[in-house]
C-alpha cells in the first residue's frame, strides 16, 4: 500500500484556485482577472513601499527615484538607483 507523506504544516491546495488547463484559456482568463485591477489607486501602497525601502536600505527619496524611471534601460536604472543611495558611498553609482 502506497502512502503520500506530507509534512504536518503543509495544507493541500484549495480546490477554488484559478488553475486553467488550456494555455489560450488560461491567458485570456488571467488578463480578464487583471482588468478588475485597472483604475485602482495604488498611491498608498507605493508610498508605503518607498518608506520600507528607505528604512531598510538606508536610502533617501525613494519616490523620486521610482518616478524618475521612464524606461527599463540600464542607464535609466543606474540613474534611478543613484538617487536614493546618493549619500551611501558604497551603493552610489
Amino acid at each position: 500500500m502506497s502512502r503520500i507523506l506530507r509534512p504536518a504544516n503543509v495544507n493541500p491546495m484549495p480546490e477554488d484556485l484559478p488553475i486553467y488547463p488550456e494555455s489560450i484559456l488560461r491567458t485570456r482568463l488571467q488578463f480578464e482577472d487583471l482588468e478588475r485591477l485597472k483604475g485602482i489607486d495604488t498611491t498608498s501602497v507605493w508610498e508605503k513601499s518607498d518608506k520600507f525601502i528607505e528604512q531598510f536600505e538606508g536610502a533617501i527619496d525613494g519616490r523620486r527615484a521610482r518616478e524618475s524611471l521612464t524606461g527599463l534601460t540600464k542607464p535609466n536604472l543606474l540613474r534611478a538607483h543613484a538617487i536614493p543611495y546618493a549619500d551611501c558611498r558604497y551603493m552610489a553609482v
